[in-house]
């Protein structure tokens, strides 16, 4: 799964018995650990706040969990290892790719007149990157456009 760089983001996990490989339900927000290791960096345990671990729906989806990630949690582009666990057996571990790719298409962009593609941030006012487009021909486009250079 993708998530954007700098940007929260809700995920599952789902938290299985390592000895009966069965879902775990009924794991509280207080119970939970939760580690993250940021583009495979030392594991760091995530502090929880309320509302940050809520389980999904224990009759429908057993075992499944939303994790709120902060932007902190996400704020390193590669690869993004979340450990769980609600006890000594259950245990969770997901794997997760941060990107600016994602974050860039979920915000706002806009081909300028200068033929310039901008992708701004979150506020919808501060540029996150700018490229020059261009057509298959090489030559400076805001349509048809086939290859862009970050400038």
């Amino acid at each position: 799964m993708f998530i954007g760089l700098d940007i929260q983001s809700l995920v599952l996990v789902r938290l299985i018995d390592s000895s009966t490989f069965a879902p775990v339900t009924g794991v509280a927000f207080g119970s939970a650990t939760v580690y993250i290791s940021k583009n495979c960096g030392t594991p760091a345990q995530k502090t929880l706040a309320s509302g940050d671990w809520v389980e999904l729906d224990a009759t429908n989806y057993p075992g499944c969990y939303i994790l709120k990630l902060s932007t902190t949690d996400t704020n390193t582009a590669g690869m993004l290892l979340v450990s769980a666990s609600g006890g000594s057996s259950e245990k969770s571990i997901n794997v997760f790719h941060v990107t600016s790719i994602h974050g860039d298409l979920i915000n706002s962009s806009e081909i300028t007149s200068g033929n310039q593609f901008k992708v701004y941030k979150e506020d919808g006012v501060t540029v996150r990157h700018t490229y020059n487009t261009f057509d298959i021909g090489g030559s400076p486009a805001s349509t048809n456009i086939s290859k862009r250079t970050k400038i």
